[in-house]
């Protein structure tokens, strides 16, 4: 979170306490202010934090010409990362205010208890969020010299329309 979201959000939470009744006790002005805080580390999680977060992690994997290189492609895949990592986490948020079995009702009007649809979801997020990282470089699984390596290299050689073109075969 920037410095500006941080300014603009406690702008509007200075207008929505306005609108309650202030409390008059210290303690309860701090635990207050304190709930306030805390509410706003928990919503600060947002795709450009996850950009942000993300790009620092490839710029020191890849290293800054290796990051001028493949910023074309890689910027698109950090962007898409960021929007499904701050997804799961409203998702998270979500799941934590609703509970993990939510009741339901069949059609005799009895409740029964069900597992909460949104964890498919955060585990199908989970999945793709793990195979992104992976693609940008920031897993064990991936060699950081195939990461700065070109993938055009060598791209002619195999070509066998190129090498009937130049005479080769």
């Amino acid at each position: 979170m920037k410095q500006e979201d941080f300014e603009l959000a406690a702008k509007d939470a200075a207008k929505a306490m306005l609108k309650k009744k202030a409390p008059t006790r210290p303690d309860t002005q701090f635990v207050k202010g304190a709930m306030w805080a805390w509410q706003l580390l928990m919503e600060a999680k947002t795709a450009i934090y996850y950009e942000t977060k993300l790009r620092a992690e490839v710029m020191a994997r890849l290293g800054e010409e290796g990051m001028r290189e493949n910023e074309g492609w890689i910027e698109s895949l950090i962007e898409e990362t960021a929007e499904k990592m701050a997804r799961l986490d409203s998702f998270k948020h979500e799941v934590e205010d609703t509970g993990y079995l939510i009741d339901k009702m069949d059609k005799n009007m009895n409740t029964y208890k069900e597992s909460n649809p949104l964890l498919v979801h955060m585990k199908e997020l989970d999945r793709t969020i793990g195979m992104q990282r992976e693609h940008l470089g920031l897993s064990f699984k991936v060699n950081p010299i195939r990461m700065k390596e070109s993938p055009k290299q060598g791209e002619k050689e195999n070509d066998p329309l190129y090498q009937f073109v130049r005479g080769k075969r």
